[in-house]
């Protein structure tokens, strides 16, 4: 494959202390390994799957006509093309696309850093990314136009009906056909060493865009797309927000060697023997803090016969009315079922309902820490005693909440199960170094 990625990059100092650093790249991933036949040597255009039983425990197992139950004679036992023997709606069509192409990516950058002091640094920059030709699961076989409940998609008279109605609707099919595009300000605060203080802390604002579903199987906060093969609407109709967008992220680590002991700003005229203990302290921390991710509200109630659903946002209604904690994170109201399909082929196509990812789970946070200190022994040989939190301050990040509607209970809706991250752990350790 042909696959061309060029890489630029410049840096200037524009003054002493001032440099501008840019640069842009395209990188290749690889194909996502995902199993079931997937793969580019699977065994096209669909799979079957032939079961024989035993009589018994005791019976050997045989094949129609008395055979062993080899491979062999199961091959030769079944014949596919027969329609008495063999279900069609059993075969269901799986693969990949015809000219199956490589994920890439374009990344760009533009920063300017300045020192401003002996000891500080400060940087800003835009940071983006286009994904192209991302890999995606979807489905063949399925519909290609809107059509009322309870119709009977494989009804050959009926328009949009399945391509193939003699075979299983809706066999999986990955694609190359996503994108997505990422873009960020990025802000970089950077204190070296001085008065036995370091810190590095960075902030940034982003926002990503995606079309993308998951290819290596379902996942709860990744619904499927709605209707990929109805005509003008198709996957980009769900581009929305990445389930991973995270609008604002802070981290900030750092060092400090305590002010205590010979030498040092306090206690500076004790002894040696009190030095041993008091001074050489060191603490270390790693901060994090991050705004909730995006998810999307399913329909209750279906509104058409095969095409997925998402819920509509209701005009003038705080999403996040009400009680906006763990019991309901989300105003029940706020959320209304689109009004379901009245005629097939109909072109009003609001009971697939509004786009994805229009509400937000709670943010994370985290808080470690450690102090420590060495004890010399003897020449080379010393012992460090270390004492370390994780999640000090025993802060709770929560997960995102059901996304499952149901108007005729709403006391559930919304309502947030399980975290992210640990509780606090403490640990103590001592080291010997010799």
């Amino acid at each position: 494959m042909l696959n061309f990625a060029p890489r630029l990059g410049f840096a200037y100092r524009a003054t002493p202390g001032v440099v501008v650093r840019g640069g842009y790249g395209i990188t290749y991933g690889a194909l996502n390994n995902i199993g079931f036949g997937y793969n580019i040597g699977g065994n096209y255009p669909f799979s079957y799957t032939v079961r024989f039983y035993a009589v018994n425990s005791q019976t050997p197992l045989t094949v129609p006509g008395g055979a062993t139950a080899v491979m062999g004679n199961a091959l030769v036992a079944q014949n596919l093309e027969d329609p008495v023997e063999v279900d069609g709606a059993g075969l269901t069509f799986y693969g990949r696309q015809f000219n199956f192409k490589t994920p890439y990516q374009q990344t760009f950058n533009l920063t300017v850093q300045d020192q401003f002091t002996q000891h500080d640094s400060f940087s800003v920059g835009y940071v983006g990314t286009l994904g192209r030709h991302l890999d995606s699961m979807s489905t063949q076989n399925a519909t290609s136009a809107i059509m009322p409940p309870g119709t009977n998609m494989f009804d050959p008279t009926v328009e949009g009906h399945v391509p193939f109605p003699s075979l299983s609707p809706n066999g999986a099919f990955e694609t190359t056909e996503s994108r997505s595009n990422y873009n960020s300000l990025q802000a970089i605060y950077e204190h070296q060493f001085s008065a036995g203080l370091t810190v590095l802390a960075n902030y940034t604002f982003s926002k990503c865009l995606t079309d993308q579903r998951s290819a290596e199987g379902a996942i709860a906060s990744q619904p499927a797309y709605r209707a990929p093969w109805l005509p003008g609407f198709g996957q980009s109709a769900d581009y929305g927000l990445c389930f991973s967008d995270t609008t604002h992220v802070i981290h900030a680590s750092g060092s400090y060697n305590l002010p205590f002991g010979r030498n040092q700003a306090f206690l500076h005229d004790i002894n040696s023997v009190v030095n041993a203990f008091i001074g050489g302290w060191i603490t270390n921390f790693i901060y994090s803090h991050q705004t909730g991710q995006p998810f999307t509200i399913n329909c209750p109630i279906s509104t058409t016969a095969d095409f997925g659903c998402f819920a509509d946002v209701v005009k003038g209604e705080n999403v996040y009315g009400g009680p906006h904690n763990v019991h309901q994170w989300l105003n029940p109201n706020a959320f209304a079922n689109p009004p379901v399909a009245t005629e097939i082929g109909q072109l009003n196509i609001a009971p697939l309902g509004s786009g994805p990812t229009p509400v937000r789970g709670p943010g994370f946070q985290n808080l470690d820490m450690s102090l420590f200190k060495q004890f010399p022994i003897h020449e080379t040989i010393k012992l460090e005693f270390r004492a370390e939190a994780f999640n000090l301050p025993n802060s709770h990040s929560f997960a995102n909440p059901s996304a499952n509607l149901n108007f005729l209970n709403t006391s559930g809706f919304s309502q947030i199960t399980s975290s992210r991250g640990n509780p606090r752990i403490l640990q103590l350790a001592l080291k010997l170094y010799y």
